[in-house]
């Protein structure tokens, strides 16, 4: 049973993660492919950030 069209199903555009902590301090942005059946693959993007608090 296919749940994908290969090349046409995502959650989020490339980097777009990273975009969202715009303005944030970027610890770790990666991206890790996994080969799954059918010629796709399973890609994971992690970020940390850590966002400075300003005191009054």
């Amino acid at each position: 049973m296919k749940v994908f069209t290969p090349g046409n199903s995502h959650l989020l555009r490339p980097h777009e993660l990273e975009q969202r902590f715009s303005g944030w301090e970027i610890e770790l942005s990666r991206e890790d492919r996994f080969p799954v059946p059918g010629e796709t693959s399973k890609v994971y993007s992690t970020v940390i950030a850590r966002r400075r608090c300003s005191m009054p």
